[in-house]
């Protein structure tokens, strides 16, 4: 490995544990023996639809650099998926789908309510949030998981 992409991997990795500090400490032990890869690109390498993954098997969340989202806000994107099937109970993600379905948004029906949560779980906690997902009401929800 050169001099610079050392740099480079442990800056990336110390902005990574300065938002994990961000979350509650029941989310943070979600993550604990995760590694966190990142790729230089809009989407990801072989998957073009695709700005973030998650494998739960192989604890590795791959994020890339797309020009409309943040770094920060991807990631937490991702990990807002396992808090979706981990943390969440059945009526916190019955309520969720009912708030969801009563939501007007722009792009809506090309989405499931799980991403959409996931949307709003990363505003929730990302410096500047998108507002499209940023509503008090939803944080209070998100922040109460």
């Amino acid at each position: 490995m050169n001099f610079k992409t050392f740099l480079i991997e442990n800056e990336e990795q110390d902005d990574v544990r300065k938002t994990i500090k961000k979350l509650p400490k029941s989310h943070q032990k979600l993550l604990k023996g995760y590694k966190f890869r990142f790729q230089p690109k809009n989407t990801l390498k072989g998957d073009h639809d695709h700005v973030g993954e998650n494998n739960e098997k192989t604890k590795i969340i791959t994020i890339c650099a797309p020009w409309n989202y943040g770094r920060e806000f991807i990631l937490l994107h991702e990990i807002g998926h396992l808090i979706w099937d981990n943390l969440m109970s059945n009526d916190q993600q019955k309520k969720w789908k009912q708030i969801y379905k009563k939501t007007k948004m722009i792009k809506k029906d090309r989405q499931s309510a799980e991403e959409i949560w996931c949307h709003a779980y990363a505003a929730s906690y990302v410096e500047r949030p998108p507002m499209a997902y940023y509503k008090p009401e939803w944080v209070k929800i998100i922040k109460s998981v």
